[in-house]
């Protein structure tokens, strides 16, 4: 859509999309969808696995850190390289 009206005028250029996710969740969908639109992405992972894994938990109070390391393996194989990666730095990064 953005496309369509940047290439009729009514558009000066076409944005650019970003996303900011924890990197747990990546279907098919998403993935093409991303990779249609260019959408830049920051993906949240919060050091080394030990921290990480305590402070990012999934429903079942799991530790995340291997989810979003495959997602951005899954990602860099097709094509999408994620610009940035963000820590939250706590009290545990200190200890």
């Amino acid at each position: 859509m953005f496309q369509r009206l940047f290439e009729k005028g009514r558009l000066p250029k076409v944005p650019v999309f970003t996303m900011v996710t924890n990197g747990t969740l990546l279907s098919d969908l998403l993935l093409d969808t991303i990779k249609k639109y260019n959408i830049q992405l920051t993906i949240s992972e919060d050091g080394p696995q030990q921290i990480h894994d305590q402070l990012r938990i999934d429903r079942a109070g799991q530790g995340t850190y291997h989810t979003v390391m495959k997602n951005i393996e899954k990602l860099k194989k097709n094509g999408v390289r994620p610009k940035l990666v963000e820590a939250t730095y706590t009290k545990l990064h200190e200890q």
